[in-house]
């Protein structure tokens, strides 16, 4: 009879459980997806032909969008308020920058249609992706998401 051996045990695969603060929220992503923004344009710069001070500059800020991105990651809600300060302050850096590739007469003297060009596109971008990194960081889902561990 088989009522002699015993019944072979099933085993279930568990599925990784997920709560609803689990979720990556949308600002957390917008902030993500604007520092990835960020990291292409830093690689830009160290690929073009520009002067050594803003290669280093490059690499700096590139290490600084590594570190914020891997405190999102890992929830640290005080990489929130760090991002958020310097994504505030080079957003008024970048604004200054393209209004000077826009209407210096010295700059548009000094520069070549395409110079002027890359720069424009490159502070509009820059502008932009730091205004979503401060936007993203500062949504409400975004604050929960990130001050929970």
């Amino acid at each position: 009879m088989d009522d002699d051996l015993p019944e072979p045990r099933i085993r279930k695969k568990r599925k990784a459980q997920r709560t609803a603060g689990d979720v990556r929220p949308f600002g957390v992503l917008l902030a993500a997806a604007s520092i990835g923004v960020l990291m292409l344009l830093n690689l830009w710069t160290l690929l073009s032909g520009d002067e050594l001070v803003w290669k280093l500059i490059a690499i700096l800020r590139l290490f600084v969008e590594v570190r914020v991105l891997w405190g999102l990651k890992e929830r640290q809600d005080q990489t929130a308020l760090t991002a958020t300060v310097a994504a505030g302050m080079m957003t008024v850096i970048s604004i200054y920058l393209l209004y000077i590739a826009c209407f210096d007469a010295d700059v548009r003297l000094e520069s070549t249609v395409q110079e002027l060009r890359n720069a424009r596109i490159f502070f509009s971008l820059q502008t932009l992706a730091e205004l979503g990194v401060v936007l993203g960081l500062n949504l409400p889902a975004s604050k929960r998401y990130l001050s929970v561990r």
